[in-house]
Order: structure tokens, then sequence, then C-alpha cells
């Protein structure tokens, strides 16, 4: 469940972030990377 989540935010993220700002999309990356974590 985790997994499928973060691969469909993952692509969501990456479509999304080519229009808008780019720190979003950083700030996206670190919250993946933090609930990865735990």
């Amino acid at each position: 469940m985790e997994e499928s989540l973060g691969k469909e935010g993952f692509g969501v993220l990456w479509k999304f972030s080519k229009r808008k700002n780019y720190k979003k999309r950083i700030r996206f990356f670190s919250s993946i990377r933090y609930f990865g974590s735990m």
C-alpha cells in the first residue's frame, strides 16, 4: 500500500512539478523520504 502510494505520488508529482514550482517538488520529495524512513 505504501509503495503504490509512493509510486503514484511520485508520478503525479513529476508531471505536476514540471509546470509548477520546483521548490514544491523538493518539499514533496522530502516528505516521501521522511515517511519512507518511518
